[in-house]
């Protein structure tokens, strides 16, 4: 589905993907506030996504969990033309495990230009951290992948004496 900016939004149960492209996805402007009572659990080779201008605080109750072909993306871009530091996710909570996730601040599909200003708040992880990125300013390089030498800016600096950063992860 699709939504503009909304203050607070709540889905009770679970979010799922399936076989077919864009099922389990959740297009949104500016959200003060994500509320998933479940999990939200990707599908076969079209996986669950979350796409936003920017999310104040993301509290998912049960587990991230990526399926099929593609992980489980949840990506916040903020507002490009605001003074850095841009903070496209205030905080994000998981109560489960994230497993084969990719969590991207200052990056949105369906948002237009990159980001590399950008910072992430507090992370918090219940569960287990598994085969999942956690990226802030940054996108994959010629690979695809994260962490492996080749990633590169998302895009050109707005302010050359920002740095991305996340503000503190907990796995606990």
């Amino acid at each position: 589905f699709e939504v503009g900016d909304v203050g607070r939004l709540t889905i009770g149960g679970d979010v799922q993907g399936g076989s077919v492209q864009n099922s389990g996805r959740m297009l949104v402007g500016e959200v003060d506030f994500l509320g998933i009572g479940g999990s939200i659990i990707g599908g076969g080779a079209a996986t669950a996504t979350i796409e936003a201008g920017r999310i104040g605080q993301l509290v998912v109750a049960g587990s991230l969990t990526g399926g099929g072909l593609e992980p489980l993306r949840i990506e916040a871009l903020a507002n490009r033309f605001e003074p850095a530091p841009e903070v496209p996710f205030g905080s994000i909570t998981i109560g489960g495990n994230v497993t084969f996730t990719r969590i991207h601040a200052g990056f949105a599909t369906s948002f237009g230009q990159p980001s590399p200003d950008v910072q992430i708040g507090n992370v918090t992880v219940q569960g287990n951290w598994i085969a999942s990125d956690l990226v802030a300013g940054a996108l994959p390089g010629p690979s695809g992948d994260f962490g492996d030498g080749d990633d590169v800016l998302a895009g050109p600096v707005n302010d050359p004496n920002f740095i991305a950063r996340i503000a503190a992860i907990s796995i606990k």
